[in-house]
């Protein structure tokens, strides 16, 4: 088993493999072995889905949803019912293959070849299929040919009633033209804001205040927090121990001089002036005009580092718009064009790029050639120090963890086999410890520990193995009042200031004698914007976009709305007409993407048709449950 791990560990290709056995057997169902009611989560026509196959399905999409948004909460998923939709995805995919199978539609043999063949991860360097090392590949992950293949097929009949499914939507020009023309119309708004803030009397007392803190205890919760004493058994972790002479590095310099050679690379800096997407003439032109400003108080004298502070709306603004060190093909070609063209201390014009505006500096550079001896040696120390230790980190893992079954300490282990004994910071489930990738299920298998128990099996890294013992625990516990005070002052005021501000709005709007008749206080007009649900200057609201696009010019929308600084009042002042100059460049992305939406809606509604047609029994409901 250890064997068999460690040749997983060491190759990105089992990792991509293995998602795609997952996406094979978890989203095309496995309800062909025979299980008992326990084990099973739902039935499709007497087909069972595996509880084991749900849970690999949910957390796959769990996974996937948390690289996207790293703040989602459990409760989320809960308010989702991302249970249940997972399921039904898993139910959809049984119902489309029985009836891939009923209406006769076939995989053969040779589309399955011609599938695997073209898979990058059964292919040699020469993107060539590589029939040995399919076969080890499979053999790794507990699989013959046969098992993949025939689940592979099964995943491609399923595609292919997709398509099936799909293939009558079809679209005209004229269709596509109507809709091109509806989705680049653009409004503009007059409004009047009642901002939260602006509302008098905004004073939560003592008692509102301790309410809060006492009923949103989750809230203000400090995560618990472990320590860990760890042997990090990777070659670059080990490298450090090998012994590694200075004639070995020598010797790699001189046979490997193309490893050593130097790009030309930049130090930079850079202020950006964003021109959001879809932004019209008008926005690119002021975004312009604000670089050029900036290009001449620089050329002037300022400080590029100070502006980019005040002005960037780039990520480096924090540190002055530092860019660090680049070479050619790490930045956006019309970027690195205009900074490889500068001199040291000149001052661009304003780049125009996909992002916006640059406006860039090059504080330093650095020229091509072969990097010195001197420079690199300590580099190819390390690297054939993690040559010689991922060669023997097979036998290292082997001897630890026979050295702490017979009953020695981490740190007897770590001294007997002269290693490094490591220890890390405080470190809490969500984040895991600093500077080692662990995935979910490893970051809770450390919380289950107790201190001074030690992993019982090692964790599996992208290239190699951590065996930890907890050193310390501190559980979670809400932060004392004092600690949360402020941010609790500013929440109960925002609370206070929107009802007020809603008052305010609502009172104003009943005191109109006609709905177009004009407000009796300052009014704005906002800049055009679509119907994506994007107003400039008040944010994201869709619910206020679509009454504007709705509305009738000049009269007031009936009701106040809500938005990020308060509530406003608003009435359409103009519609925009879309450029139908446009149309001509951009018609076939506009009919393709009609006909798209015409295939998803006919092949949603297909679907609907199946479910409501079969029978599908949920076994063991309490496997949905949070």
């Amino acid at each position: 088993m250890l064997d068999a791990m460690r040749k997983n560990a060491q190759s990105w290709a089992i990792k991509f493999l293995f998602a795609l056995i997952i996406l094979v057997f978890v989203f095309w169902g496995v309800g062909n072995l025979g299980n008992d009611q326990a084990t099973v989560v739902a039935e499709v026509q007497g087909e069972a889905i595996l509880i084991r196959d749900f849970q690999q399905a949910y957390q796959r999409t769990v996974e996937n949803l948390r690289r996207k948004q790293p703040d989602i909460s459990r409760e989320d998923f809960e308010q989702m019912q991302l249970k249940r939709q997972v399921l039904n995805d898993l139910i959809t995919s049984q119902l489309l293959f029985r009836e891939a199978k009923k209406l006769g539609l076939a995989v053969t043999a040779p589309e399955v070849r011609q599938y695997v063949q073209q898979m990058p991860v059964f292919q040699n360097a020469d993107k060539q299929f590589d029939p040995s090392r399919y076969e080890q590949l499979l053999r790794a992950n507990q699989l013959t040919p046969a098992q993949f293949e025939a689940d592979l097929t099964r995943s491609l009949l399923t595609n292919k009633i997709q398509r099936a499914v799909k293939l009558p939507a079809s679209v005209s020009e004229a269709q596509a033209k109507d809709l091109f023309a509806f989705s680049q119309e653009k409004a503009r708004m007059e409004y009047a804001l009642f901002a939260w803030q602006d509302q008098p009397g905004l004073a939560p007392n003592e008692e509102a205040v301790k309410h809060y803190y006492q009923e949103n205890q989750k809230q203000f919760q400090r995560p618990a927090r472990m320590e860990m004493d760890y042997l990090l058994l990777t070659p670059e972790g080990l490298a450090a121990a090998q012994p590694v002479s200075d004639e070995e590095i020598k010797a790699y310099y001189e046979a490997n001089p193309g490893e050593f050679e130097r790009q030309e690379e930049l130090k930079a800096r850079h202020i950006l002036i964003e021109v959001p997407e879809g932004a019209d003439d008008q926005q690119v032109t002021e975004a312009r005009e604000q670089a050029q400003a900036l290009v001449e108080r620089l050329r002037d004298g300022a400080d590029l580092a100070e502006l980019a502070r005040e002005y960037s709306d780039g990520p480096s603004s924090a540190q002055g718009g530092d860019l660090g060190w680049f070479a050619r093909g790490e930045m956006v070609e019309a970027f690195e064009a205009a900074a490889f063209a500068l001199d040291t201390g000149e001052i661009s014009d304003p780049v125009r790029t996909s992002f916006g505006f640059h406006v860039i500096t090059v504080e330093d550079r650095k020229p091509s050639g072969t990097q010195p001896f001197e420079e690199v040696q300590d580099e190819i120390r390390q690297e054939i120090g993690a040559d010689k230790a991922a060669q023997k980190m097979s036998d290292l893992l082997d001897e630890a963890l026979d050295l702490i079954l017979s009953g020695k300490s981490l740190k007897d282990t770590a001294a007997t086999l002269e290693i490094p004994l490591r220890h890390s910071g405080p470190f809490t489930q969500a984040q895991g410890p600093e500077g080692i990738e662990l995935d979910k299920e490893q970051r809770e298998t450390l919380f289950t520990l107790t201190p001074g128990e030690v992993t019982d099996t090692p964790l599996l890294l992208d290239n190699g193995y951590l065996i930890a013992k907890q050193t310390d625990f501190s559980p979670a516990q809400p932060r004392e009042l004092k600690a949360v005070r402020d941010q609790i002052e500013t929440t109960l005021k925002r609370e206070q200031g929107l009802e007020k501000a809603k008052a305010a709005a609502e009172n104003v709007l009943a005191r109109l004698e006609a709905p177009d008749q004009d407000l009796e206080r300052e009014t704005s007009t906002s800049e055009p914007f679509g119907r994506r649900g994007f107003i400039p200057g008040l944010g994201m609201n869709p619910q206020l976009v679509e009454s504007v696009f709705n509305a009738e010019q000049g009269q007031w929308l009936e009701k106040p709305y809500k938005v990020q600084q308060g509530y406003v009042l608003a009435r359409l002042a103009e519609r925009v007409a879309p450029d139908m100059s446009k149309w001509e460049e951009q018609q076939s992305l506009w009919v393709g993407q009609l006909q798209q939406s015409r295939k998803q809606a006919l092949f949603q509604a297909y679907l609907t048709q199946l479910r409501e047609k079969a029978e599908v029994k949920i076994v063991n409901p309490g496997v949905l449950e949070y």
